[in-house]
């Protein structure tokens, strides 16, 4: 199988790559970055840039990048050159599970990045109804890890955010989470590659999945384990979790909202529950159905 592998320079797209080339020497991956020269040259940006390796042979696209910046790279392809679709059997992009969780959001960032995701995924799901394609779109809860030289935004900022203040306060129920590692989700990715031709003959063409890891925990308690999991010499070993009554918790976070309500319903979020997703675990191919977290965290 051929495959065009999009938006790979972080966490999930390392561990695709390095977990392809390790178990499945039949998959010939071609490689697109904007930044590492070893890879094929691509600007998502410049569509003119593309300059697709393989011939006419069928493939498939796989996107780990912003959906957005990937969903215009596609339109302005099939748009203005259009027989550089022609050979792709199938489409599996990364999306977000923001889409669902952040859909209610006041805040101007929160509800910017809900559009934005809705409009990449009905513009991809357009093109690939008209290319008669099998598109499955991926929205993965938290993300959370490090694979080789790349790490995640979320729970390595709250390993900083330990490492600078001696106290957090937390209201005294939090909500649920689902964090998954970046190799949890590039097992899902590889499960449906496996799965790729099995699937061509099925019904449904079009797939929108929710996916999350194999556990499901409260704020709080993610903190905890985070910390836990931290060396002994590490300063983030001696942050202090304060809870705090809810009504005051959230009494006390309501300046924030003057200054950026951005960070408030942030703030807002931590009693929501952001849980309930298909587990990677449910996967045939997962080779990590560990508990959170699964480590490498963070350096």
């Amino acid at each position: 199988m051929l495959i065009h592998l999009f938006g790979s320079t972080n966490p999930s797209g390392e561990a695709f790559i390095r977990n392809v080339e390790k178990e499945f020497k039949d998959i010939k991956l071609i490689k697109y970055s904007r930044n590492i020269k070893s890879y094929n040259y691509l600007d998502f940006k410049n569509y003119k840039s593309f300059k697709p390796k393989g011939g006419d042979e069928p493939c498939l696209w796989i996107n780990f990048g912003p959906i957005w910046l990937f969903a215009e790279f596609l339109n302005n392809l099939y748009e203005n050159k259009k027989e550089l679709t022609q050979n792709i059997k199938g489409i599996l992009t990364c999306s977000s599970s923001s889409i669902l969780t952040k859909r209610f959001a006041n805040n101007d960032f929160d509800k910017q990045l809900v559009k934005k995701l809705q409009n990449s995924e009905r513009q991809i799901c357009l093109i690939s109804k008209n290319l008669g394609i099998k598109l499955t779109v991926i929205r993965p809860t938290m993300i959370y890890g490090q694979v080789g030289n790349y790490k995640d935004q979320n729970i390595s900022k709250l390993i900083q955010i330990m490492r600078i203040l001696p106290i957090i306060a937390l209201p005294q129920r939090t909500g649920f989470r689902q964090p998954i590692h970046a190799n949890q989700l590039a097992n899902i990715f590889i499960n449906y590659v496996i799965n790729f031709d099995k699937e061509l003959n099925s019904n449904i063409k079009i797939e929108l999945v929710e996916v999350g890891g194999n556990s499901i925990i409260s704020y709080e308690k993610m903190l905890t384990l985070i910390q836990d999991k931290l060396p002994n010499y590490d300063k983030g070993k001696n942050c202090f979790f304060l809870k705090i009554p809810n009504r005051i918790f959230y009494l006390l976070a309501a300046p924030s909202l003057i200054f950026s309500p951005k960070l408030y319903e942030s703030i807002m979020r931590i009693s929501a529950d952001l849980s309930g997703f298909k587990k990677s675990s449910s996967y045939e191919f997962d080779n990590s159905k560990e508990d959170f977290p699964v480590l490498p965290l963070s350096n």
